[in-house]
């Protein structure tokens, strides 16, 4: 299921004398992603597909029959070429999407300059999630209505210092 139950955001800033905070996190509910590096996972026979390693290590064997993995022995026998419910991941999440903290300086304080702001701003700082891929937020196919993880790279985590500067 490609559409979510429920998305949802939060932003708010505070003031405080001359420092403001704010922030924005966002949330998405009941979404599956396909991920396509536990599907390529199950091909174990062609040796030109990416492959994760603990699928691979944690997998059954005749001295391992606990594990959550199948053997991957004759995969096609267990669907393990088509979509299954290995790679259909559930791509809910909770992510703090933007900070910042800034501090306004009084005009007496700088006499050469009309305003001074100075802050440090972050972008996409913490992520929770289940789904095992980097970023529950992507899609490869760029359409929403085909949710595919082709490890996307995963959404850029920026941290920036800056000044507003008035003359």
């Amino acid at each position: 299921n490609p559409y979510p139950d429920l998305t949802f955001g939060i932003s708010n800033s505070f003031t405080y004398k001359n420092i403001e905070f704010s922030f924005f996190i966002e949330g998405v509910q009941g979404i599956q992603l396909y991920n396509f590096a536990l599907g390529e996972t199950y091909q174990v026979f062609n040796d030109q597909r990416n492959r994760l390693r603990q699928p691979i290590l944690d997998r059954w064997t005749p001295d391992n029959p606990t594990n959550e993995w199948p053997s991957f022995i004759g995969s096609g026998g267990y669907g393990g070429s088509l979509s299954n419910s290995f790679v259909i991941e559930d791509a809910s999440f909770i992510r703090l999407k933007n900070v910042q903290l800034s501090y306004t300086f009084n005009r007496e304080a700088i006499s050469f300059l009309s305003g001074l702001k100075v802050f440090v701003s972050g972008q996409n700082l913490a992520l929770i999630t289940d789904y095992s891929g980097f970023d529950p937020d992507v899609s490869s196919r760029g359409s929403n209505n085909v949710r595919v993880d082709r490890n996307s790279y995963p959404a850029v985590r920026s941290i920036v210092f800056g000044a507003n500067l008035q003359f």
